[in-house]
């Protein structure tokens, strides 16, 4: 854990300027930024007394030489990535001197504080390579924004090579907004400094009580969010000009690789037989409401069958679906299951309109329009059931006054 931190504080600390750094309690870094009157330094949305690790970092940079500049550069950067990006700007190895210090308070208001240094604690080294690419602009046609552009576009590769932490953009140089870097940063040695992160237990409460504490006007819930990887991914998009009664127009084709058409196939197949029999289509997802072990594992192979079949067709890893514990009022959600049941009788009163105007060649017409009058009629009882359990029927709520009411008169006859 302490590796990774100090790791991560070598990897913050600046290249190219002088830096006072503070270790969070929860493991995050904090900087200071010099106090522009005075000796000290400035902290803001941090206090700095709370702070498990004070360094001061002092970098030197040494560019490496021509002869070994491509060894490196190579060693770090794969090689798609080098054909997108071409030939760095430079090459350093960074050495960072870093001293363990303590810190003393000279000012403190509501908004920041100013902190000094009192002591050092203890030196060490933490160590670096650096590349950057730089793209220089001039006043006419500024480059600031371009490394950001350039980065938003590498994400996936970086992503496939877990580099998407290693990359950033540099602060943009040059009067106007000219210039801009893109950097990519590598630590090769840390310091060694004795710090502890205080332990955060939280109680666990069981689900038992959790039920209990949970205000009968909230329902827990649990929403499905797709996040579907597609054929799409890789596809060819081409260009053609049709014509079309004397005018020429601008058509798209996207071509797909035929294996990769299987993804739509399992989209279809999850749709039309799981999602729309096991969950409601609201605004924030689609809330499930049968929730039990079949229909789980249901989920869960699928889940598992399409991130194995985008991970083979296209390399890339990511969960399709992900599924987000909730606690929605019940008032909404059974305004959301209403105007679902609205859809679907309004629906319904669609299709049997369509199927008296069809004609009996239309057969294949009639039997996709039957289907959905079978899902349809199967769906509205099972939805009107889970409405009921979240508010009761009127029936039953005037049973429960008209018992209140007899209790309340037995309680005032046997009185007098």
């Amino acid at each position: 854990m302490n590796e990774q931190i100090l790791e991560k504080l070598v990897f913050m600390a600046p290249s190219e300027s002088k830096a006072l750094l503070f270790v969070t309690p929860d493991g995050g870094i904090k900087y200071a930024s010099p106090a522009s009157y005075g000796a000290g330094f400035v902290v803001k949305g941090f206090d700095p007394e709370q702070a498990v690790l004070a360094v001061f970092s002092e970098p030197k940079i040494k560019s490496v030489a021509d002869e070994e500049r491509d060894n490196v550069v190579r060693e770090y950067v794969p090689e798609d990535i080098l054909n997108e990006l071409g030939e760095p700007y430079y090459v350093w190895h960074v050495k960072y001197k870093m001293s363990q210090v303590a810190i003393q308070i000279v000012k403190k208001t509501e908004r920041y504080t100013i902190v000094d240094i009192a002591d050092i604690i203890k030196e060490a080294e933490g160590t670096a390579v650096k590349i950057s690419w730089a793209w220089k602009g001039s006043r006419r046609h500024p480059l600031g924004g371009r490394a950001s552009k350039v980065l938003s576009n590498l994400k996936v590769k970086l992503i496939r090579h877990k580099l998407q932490d290693k990359f950033y953009v540099d602060k943009s140089l040059g009067r106007d907004f000219r210039d801009s870097y893109l950097s990519f940063k590598k630590v090769t040695g840390i310091p060694v400094f004795e710090f502890k992160i205080p332990e955060r237990r939280v109680p666990e409460v069981p689900e038992t009580l959790k039920e209990k504490l949970l205000p009968d006007w909230l329902q827990h819930c649990y929403v499905l969010v797709t996040n579907f990887v597609t054929e799409y991914r890789g596809a060819i998009r081409e260009y053609k000009v049709e014509k079309e009664k004397g005018e020429e127009l601008k058509v798209e084709i996207t071509k797909f690789e035929t294996a990769k058409l299987r993804l739509r196939n399992l989209r279809v197949a999850f749709y039309q037989s799981f999602l729309r029999y096991n969950a409601i289509p609201t605004p924030i997802g689609y809330v499930l409401y049968k929730t039990d072990d079949r229909t789980m594992q249901r989920l869960n192979d699928f889940v598992h069958e399409y991130a194995e079949n985008v991970k083979e067709l296209t390399g890339f890893k990511q969960e399709p679906v992900k599924l987000i514990e909730v606690y929605i009022p019940k008032k909404t959600l059974v305004g959301f299951i209403d105007e679902y049941i609205a859809t679907l009788k309004a629906d319904l009163e669609a299709v049997y309109k369509k199927l008296q105007e069809l004609s009996e060649k239309e057969r294949k017409k009639k039997r996709h329009l039957a289907a959905k009058v079978s899902f349809i009629k199967k769906i509205l009882p099972e939805l009107q059931k889970f409405r009921e359990t979240l508010i009761p029927p009127v029936s039953m709520v005037s049973e429960r006054v008209r018992a209140l009411k007899e209790e309340l008169d037995r309680e005032n006859g046997s009185s007098k």
